[in-house]
C-alpha cells in the first residue's frame, strides 16, 4: 500500500518470473521498484 498525504491510497503488487533462483538480484529489484513507482505515479489522484 502506497500512501501520500491528501490522496487515496494505492495498492501495489509486482510479480516476476526469474530464470534463476538467486536470493538477491539487485538489478531486478531496482527494475521492480521502478515499475511500481511508474505505475503509482500514473494513477495518483487527490482525494475528493
Amino acid at each position: 500500500m502506497v500512501t501520500y498525504p491528501g490522496e487515496h491510497p494505492v495498492a501495489v503488487a509486482v510479480f516476476t518470473h526469474a530464470a534463476r533462483s538467486d536470493a538477491a538480484v539487485p538489478r531486478a529489484d531496482a527494475a521492480i521498484g521502478a515499475a511500481a513507482r511508474t505505475a503509482v505515479n500514473a494513477v495518483r489522484a487527490p482525494a475528493l
